[in-house]
């Protein structure tokens, strides 16, 4: 009896490795074990070990005794499907998948007078099949197998499997449906793949494959070289967590060479999709000006632009614009070229002729050399125009090459007031010693000092101006149709979530991260109960509008809401502080319903949706609201 004892405990210690992507060390263990006490389960683990490392003829080699048995073997003639995929030999590989789906439900027949909890293992098999299926190409017969095997379900893999073929399939609706039902103790960064098929289909992000393999955290943390990290980049998993982390408020925002050096790795494992992923980047809005700029680079690196030429971009607020790469050294002398350019830009932007005055600039940075005044002219014009955040851009990156110049503090200082921080704007003053300077620039350093005050006097001025921006960017924000809630406060505010938190009664004080935050307001308004009391509370504007949008299937265009209830004009950005007053406001705020920008047939527009998963248990309390 040791044989089979000590071939069960190697088993057990090869299966921990195996999981932990150690395929190698597993392979020598299962080995070991049938050399014990030969077995087929250890001949198929040994063979999962090899597929796993790469090696698909010699798992098929360790599977030939379980494929020429005559007994049912559905596990082993899945794994023979995924090796002859893998391969390449698809008509092979469809053979051995019908026989292993023959195979399975012939073993449910037979194991039909068993309790289920002894036919746990064989049910089991249910995932390999899909895999093997997924792998043959065969999207639609995952889903197909879902259904017919659904009842027989012991893993939370075969939801993930359905999900990873409608994403396949370019259904991502469908996926998220799959998805947001899992588990998220066994698949933690699901809503990652959630909030990715929604960009996806918001048209933010290029379509991608999703291999039948579940997500693995080893396997990332076991990459030795640049070469791996490159390969990696091919996965969809891979694409998963990088694609959601670019624009989750919870995480850090690349700077501009950590953003340039990731793509360039994208690019380098696949350069089709990687170009799509940049060049979408630059039709973002919420991509941040840093990833955009980086975007621009990496595909002028790319052959796609030349350096000098005007790339076209949508800025935070999502008006079109464009963004030119250069290279070229910026000098703090003034060269005859750049003096004239300067002169004619300086005349154009006191007579507020903005956009002449920027192509008389962009002239002027041909040449390896520019004037360090050209730039501030540019932020200058920018500034005029309203484009806050690219004239800001500019003077960050002015602010690496000249930190103290006082021009440039004082132009930082102007977007600072433009934008309502007048604290921010003094921090600036503060730097420029006025002694050392003439009299014209201790002028206006006093009359931007002149112009805080009189905010002081007078608050809320530029900053209701700054909050309307704020809101209006919002609206512009991509979006789908049909978003999860959890989605809706991952991507609103951080005002907004305070204000929305404050609303249904959490106080966001008590919860340190916004994370927390978001999650403890999606579990209260995801529970029935506290919902219906929510939505007893709208006044009858916000729940004719939630009839409205609930009678268009859940959403409706920006257009149609702003026609019957008006806009959110107004209602300012600080909702934590002043709450809106407007009716679509109001119901925003209470994260009932979300606005965004979608692509609605082919096109891209303002939409308003009520989150996906309220929408059963809107629809039957506004049904029940009808009949009392």
């Amino acid at each position: 009896m040791r044989g089979p004892e000590n071939a069960d405990r190697i088993c057990e210690e090869a299966k921990r490795l195996m999981e932990k992507g150690y395929f190698k060390e597993a392979e020598e263990m299962f080995g070991e074990a049938f050399g014990l006490a030969p077995n087929p389960a250890s001949l198929n683990n040994w063979a999962v070990c090899r597929f796993y490392q790469g090696d698909p003829e010699g798992a098929l080699q360790i599977l030939q005794p379980n494929l020429a048995s005559s007994d049912l073997a559905p596990f082993a003639r899945a794994l023979a499907a995924r090796a002859y995929a893998m391969l390449g030999r698809n008509d092979e590989a469809l053979k051995h998948l019908n026989r292993a789906i023959a195979d399975f439900e012939e073993g449910l027949v037979r194991l039909a007078p068993l309790e289920r909890n002894e036919t746990t293992t064989w049910r089991e098999y249910t995932v390999i099949l899909k895999q093997a299926a997924g792998d043959i190409g065969k999207a639609q017969l995952v889903i197909d197998l879902f259904r017919r095997h659904e009842p027989h379900h012991v893993s939370a893999g075969d939801g993930y499997l359905a999900g990873a073929a409608a994403f396949n399939l370019g259904r991502m609706d469908q996926a998220v449906s799959f998805w947001s039902g899992l588990s998220r103790l066994e698949f933690e960064a699901i809503d990652r793949y959630i909030d990715v098929a929604c960009n996806i289909e918001a048209g933010v992000f290029p379509k991608f494959p999703l291999e039948y393999s579940f997500p693995s955290r080893e396997r990332l943390m076991n990459l030795e070289s640049a070469e791996d990290v490159i390969k990696m980049t091919r996965f969809g998993s891979v694409r998963m967590i990088f694609l959601s982390s670019l624009l989750d408020p919870e995480v850090m925002p690349l700077d501009f060479d950590e953003a340039l050096g990731q793509l360039s790795v994208v690019i380098e494992g696949d350069a089709e999709w990687g170009i799509q992923l940049a060049e979408s980047l630059l039709a973002h809005p919420g991509a941040g000006s840093e990833l955009r700029a980086a975007a621009a680079a990496v595909l002028t690196q790319a052959g796609i632009y030349s350096l000098g030429e005007p790339i076209s971009i949508v800025d935070d607020d999502g008006t079109e614009s464009q963004i030119i790469v250069e290279s070229h050294t910026i000098s703090l002398e003034a060269t005859l070229h750049s003096a004239d350019a300067f002169s004619r830009a300086s005349k154009l932007i006191c007579e507020k002729e903005y956009d002449k005055a920027l192509a008389t600039l962009f002239a002027a940075l041909e040449g390896d050399e520019v004037d360090y005044r050209i730039y501030l002219a540019m932020a200058t014009a920018l500034m005029g125009k309203g484009n806050l955040d690219q004239a800001m851009d500019i003077l960050m990156m002015l602010n690496t090459i000249a930190p103290e110049h006082p021009l440039l503090l004082l132009k930082l200082a102007e977007v600072c007031l433009q934008r309502g921080e007048a604290e921010g704007a003094l921090v600036y003053l503060d730097r420029i010693d006025t002694r050392a300077e003439g009299p014209a620039l201790k002028r206006a350093v006093d009359a931007i000092r002149y112009r805080i005050e009189l905010e002081r006097f007078r608050p809320g001025e530029l900053g209701r101006e700054y909050a309307e921006l704020l809101r209006a960017r919002q609206e512009k924000k991509m979006m789908s149709v049909k978003p999860k809630l959890s989605q809706v406060l991952r991507n609103m505010p951080v005002q907004w979530l305070n204000g929305a938190c404050a609303v249904h009664g959490i106080d966001p004080r008590e919860y340190s991260r916004r994370k927390e935050r978001a999650e403890e307001l999606e579990q209260l308004l995801t529970d029935k109960t506290a919902l219906s009391s929510a939505l007893a509370h709208l006044d009858g504007d916000e729940m004719s509008l939630m009839k409205f949008l609930m009678g268009m299937g859940g959403w409706a265009r920006l257009s149609e809401v702003v026609k019957g209830f008006g806009s959110m004009a107004g209602d300012g950005c600080w909702w934590n502080e002043n709450p809106p007053v407007s009716t679509l406001g109001k119901l925003v705020s209470k994260a009932l319903a979300a606005v965004g920008s979608s692509t609605v047939d082919g096109e891209r527009t303002s939409v308003v949706a009520v989150p996906l998963d309220l929408r059963p248990m809107v629809a039957e309390y506004v049904n029940e609201a009808e009949f009392e």
